[in-house]
């Protein structure tokens, strides 16, 4: 659906894009609908592609503006099964500064690092190595 849209509506002679979303790895099983309760796992029904949040799934380059092939972008994002936007580099480090201004001004002295540290609620027992190492990025990090 993606790759369709986009080689029919974007001019491949002067654009390109790279897809940073790997093909689907994932399989999703199910049962039939009649079927009653246990007796195994159903068969494969379909493939699928886990995306994390914030994450950049198609790069378009080549001679272009933004606003050409911003149409098409928001047409693919809006076919999507999750909330996507089009977004250029100005308008992606603008949304990095916002974060970090935000993170910056924060009066709350109880943060992800802080609470690790101190062993607020045992909360080092639940947490992985994964997360101690990388808790000055916050929990939202994973």
């Amino acid at each position: 659906m993606m790759r369709n849209t986009i080689n029919r509506k974007l001019d491949m002679n002067r654009v390109f894009a790279i897809w940073r979303v790997d093909p689907p790895w994932k399989s999703v099983a199910s049962k039939g609908v009649g079927a009653k309760m246990g007796k195994g796992k159903g068969g494969i029904d379909h493939w699928v592609t886990p995306v994390k949040a914030n994450r950049v799934i198609i790069e378009c380059g080549g001679t272009l503006e933004f606003e050409e092939v911003k149409k098409v972008l928001e047409e693919v994002a809006h076919n999507l099964p999750f909330p996507a936007r089009a977004m250029n580099q100005v308008m992606m480090d603008q949304v990095d500064n916002e974060a970090e201004l935000i993170r910056q001004e924060n009066t709350n002295p109880y943060t992800w690092e802080w609470c690790l540290k101190n062993n607020i609620m045992n909360c080092q027992y639940y947490a992985s190595p994964y997360d101690i190492e990388w808790s000055h990025q916050g929990p939202k990090f994973r």
